[in-house]
């Protein structure tokens, strides 16, 4: 038994830390996602990283600016994506590296920074998702939101 198994009252979040080692293993994904979609990183590059830190499964979920819509979900590893989130992901570093993150289980969620931005004018990323597989952390889905409708 070990002690990355959550407390029954609830997720951790900033009150009530996860384990070190599962804080450290989810901000090495982390890192490793932001490196991933540095723009100019050769395609070869970027899908050996994204091989390393995400399920085969792993979408992108593009949330519309409209409350509760999606407007497409895709492929985590089509070349589509990768451009996509180039755009994303680099200007979103930072906001990911200071977003919360909570774990419940053998599930956690990075929570971007500014996700709930209501003043936000560009696309950025909401959430990154990801499951725990054979002890290992994995991606399992990005969720960008578009830009408010002005």
């Amino acid at each position: 038994m070990t002690n990355d198994a959550p407390l029954l009252c609830g997720p951790w979040s900033l009150d009530d830390a996860p384990p070190a080692s599962t804080a450290a293993s989810i901000a090495t994904i982390r890192e490793s996602l932001i490196e991933a979609y540095l723009p100019g990183l050769p395609p070869l590059q970027h899908h050996r990283i994204l091989r390393s830190i995400a399920l085969p499964e792993a979408v992108l979920v593009r949330l519309g600016s409209q409350a509760h819509r999606t407007d497409a979900v895709d492929e985590l590893n089509t070349a589509s994506c990768r451009e996509y989130l180039q755009k994303v992901i680099p200007d979103e570093g930072a906001s990911l590296r200071l977003g919360r993150t909570d774990v419940t289980g053998d599930l956690a969620r990075i929570w971007c920074e500014t996700a709930h931005d209501d003043g936000a004018h560009t696309t950025h990323v909401q959430s990154v998702h990801l499951a725990k597989v054979r002890q290992h952390w994995k991606i399992t889905a990005i969720v960008t939101r578009a830009p408010h409708a002005t």
